[in-house]
């Protein structure tokens, strides 16, 4: 088996967008969500035994099937596993990750073009919103028809559907709703694109449509989970196959991968990690100022918030010149 390094990655990305060519497709798994606190399957999977131990569907399960991930999900009602993941989600100790901040900053600047992803999560819509920026989003779960319009570039689309969907396609066979969609979507984004794979196990059907798209001639890079060795599942489909031009990467976890990558194409730090007043300051310019109508009979209203506003954009800014402009030895570290 061939392997590539990161470095490999990042020349194809610079030469992308020096010839202005099509940029890279990411395709997320579960692990980019671990250090975020989203727990993988096998974490869930004790959990619902915990949770729902009494549902008869959960009972009748052999030794064996109440290991299985997706027998579990089965043996859950949509609405169950709906709370389930919500759970996850609004969980205090669920933040925002390097991976989805600094994914979200290339996706923005357009190092890559798409993002697909087998989870349910909402952070990576979070980590772009810290830019400013909120991309197209897809549901595969809801898409009923596909017309002539193609997918944006700069989107994210959820290949197994959001949290709060009408259908979370991650019960086993409920992938056949979608299974006509998928193909229709890897055909119209893959043209002449890289494929970047990270956190993904591939031990779900999806990784036999990824399979069926053949050689990838602009290559396929499968990112492992530091010196973890890929799955006999992946091998067959993607690595045992001849002029396939899949290739795998290791000794990285999804964060430090990011911030590798970052590294080699120089991208600036994130302003939220490098001037975090200044970030501030953008976020708050993106609020309208607020603007007393003296006839309004309701002007007395907005006479608290207006000043309120008004200090905070002062602190602010005296922070921005006392702080980050501040030729002190940190900065000179850091620009070491």
């Amino acid at each position: 088996m061939e392997k590539r390094t990161i470095e490999d990655i990042a020349y194809l990305i610079k030469q992308a967008e020096k010839n202005k060519e099509n940029k890279p497709i990411i395709f997320l798994g579960a692990g980019a969500s671990v250090s975020a606190g989203i727990p993988l399957a096998g974490k869930i999977v004790k959990d619902i035994l915990n949770i729902h131990k009494d549902k008869p569907t959960i009972q009748r399960l052999n030794k064996e099937e109440r290991e299985n991930y997706y027998k579990l999900m089965s043996a859950l009602s949509a609405q169950e596993r709906r709370n389930l993941f919500a759970d996850y989600i609004n969980n205090k100790n669920v933040k925002l990750n390097v991976t989805h901040i600094y994914l979200a900053q290339l996706l923005k600047e357009g190092c890559i073009d798409y993002i697909l992803t087998v989870n349910f999560d909402d952070l990576m819509l979070k980590a772009c919103a810290l830019f400013n920026f909120i991309p197209p989003v897809y549901d595969v779960s809801v898409l009923n028809d596909f017309t002539t319009t193609n997918f944006l570039e700069r989107s994210v689309t959820y290949l197994h559907g959001q949290h709060h969907g009408q259908w979370l396609l991650n019960a086993e066979g409920e992938l056949s709703k979608v299974r006509a969609s998928i193909p229709k979507i890897f055909d119209r984004i893959c043209h002449n694109r890289t494929w970047i794979v990270i956190g993904y196990s591939g031990e779900d059907e999806l990784v036999n449509e990824i399979a069926k798209i053949g050689s990838f001639e602009n290559e396929l890079y499968w990112v492992g989970h530091n010196e973890k060795s890929l799955s006999e599942k992946v091998k067959t489909e993607l690595f045992d196959r001849p002029r396939m031009n899949a290739y795998h990467i290791q000794g990285y976890d999804s964060d430090s991968f990011f911030l590798k990558l970052h590294s080699e194409l120089k991208l600036k730090t994130p302003e939220i990690f490098n001037k975090p007043f200044s970030f501030l300051n953008n976020m708050m310019d993106q609020v309208t100022d607020i603007v007393i109508d003296e006839k309004s009979k309701h002007k007395g209203l907005f006479n608290g918030i207006k000043d309120r506003v008004e200090i905070s954009k002062k602190q602010v800014g005296e922070a921005i010149v006392t702080i980050e402009n501040k030729e002190d030895e940190d900065t000179l570290i850091q620009k070491l």
